[in-house]
């Protein structure tokens, strides 16, 4: 285990506390029925879901009361079993497995959507960001949908970062002190974000949400897109 998964591991593991909450993205996401600019079916009831880098498990009750099939990755297997432990104790079923956003252990075609809170623009050393969308659509079905939130590039986690070519950034001003020296990839415009997803995704729906956390401004995109359907 290296030093970026070991603060990983430890962060997370802090964090397995009796009571956990989603993402408030994904309840809007899901749940919501007036977003006019929202393009996606309320079709859940035995659909398989990939969390992607699932984290402490916060965006799992909600799956589950959506009547999903719960899968999740992690980057240790330490975390992925901490995780599915605490799901037990909530009754909550879950396989969540050690993987990286570049090389899922799951098979081809599996899930109807793969959620990503905070997670998929994580770009690990030797890869790039197109690396780990090429894995998500072997992974996900078509007609399947990906729910994602991404860094803006207004986001406090990108003051000071250092510039890469194709809009990746490597980080080095977290104020947690947990994700310097990784490598982020931020789209610009909203259009940057549709000319690189209608290549192999349509119905895209696009949104943005700024917050400012008693001082730290947290500014995100929004997308859901369904795949092309296999010609």
């Amino acid at each position: 285990m290296n030093s970026l998964e070991s603060h990983y591991t430890a962060f997370w593991l802090k964090r397995l506390g009796v009571h956990f909450y989603p993402s408030e993205f994904l309840v809007r996401t899901f749940l919501s029925q007036n977003c006019p600019n929202l393009k996606i079916k309320h079709d859940y009831e035995s659909k398989n879901v990939l969390d992607l880098g699932c984290g402490d498990g916060r965006n799992m009750g909600l799956l589950a009361n959506l009547g999903m099939n719960i899968y999740g990755t992690e980057i240790t297997q330490e975390i992925c079993e901490a995780v599915t432990l605490r799901m037990e104790k909530f009754g909550i079923k879950a396989d969540i497995r050690m993987g990286r956003n570049s090389s899922l252990p799951f098979k081809d075609q599996l899930f109807d959507y793969v959620v990503a809170s905070a997670s998929v623009y994580y770009v690990d050393s030797g890869t790039t960001f197109e690396d780990n969308m090429r894995e998500i659509q072997r992974v996900l079905k078509p007609g399947g949908h990906i729910v994602f939130s991404m860094v803006h590039p207004d986001s406090y986690i990108l003051i000071g970062a250092e510039t890469l070519a194709d809009s990746h950034f490597r980080i080095t001003n977290d104020p947690l002190g947990l994700r310097n020296g990784y490598v982020f990839k931020v789209f610009q415009a909203r259009s940057n974000i549709t000319d690189y997803f209608s290549k192999s995704f349509l119905e895209i729906s696009i949104g943005y949400t700024s917050d400012d956390y008693y001082g730290l401004k947290q500014d995100l995109w929004l997308l859901v897109a369904k795949k092309r359907e296999l010609s």
